[in-house]
């Protein structure tokens, strides 16, 4: 698997602190895309074990906010993906999904933040 790691800091910080998350948009998602821009995603590909938790709590009712790259806010509603639906207008994701489809199934890896 190849793995990208894009560390957009924009502020000075200690990377060894932080946390990281890999993320992709599957072949698969870009094909169903192709029918219905509804079907757009992000897959959540790696998140640290001691997150897991966290994620797998996470559904539409139970959202969490993130930030990724330092620079990126999110809204992640799902225990697997990040979803277009769940981030509406937000120019972030459209940019975000625009970079990973170029590349697609290749995982990425951002630095994370909860807000």
């Amino acid at each position: 698997m190849c793995v990208l790691n894009i560390q957009m800091l924009v502020t000075k910080g200690n990377s060894e602190n932080m946390e990281f998350i890999g993320l992709k948009v599957t072949s698969k998602v870009i094909q169903q895309t192709a029918l219905s821009n509804a079907q757009e995603q992000i897959a959540v590909a790696q998140v640290p074990d001691h997150l897991k938790d966290v994620f797998a709590g996470l559904n539409k009712s139970n959202r969490q906010r993130i930030r990724i790259g330092s620079v990126l806010e999110l809204g992640v509603g799902d225990t697997h993906a990040i979803w277009g639906t769940h981030n509406e207008g937000s120019e972030d994701f459209k940019n975000l999904y625009s970079l990973l489809s170029g590349y697609p199934d290749k995982v990425f890896s951002f630095a994370l933040e909860f807000l």
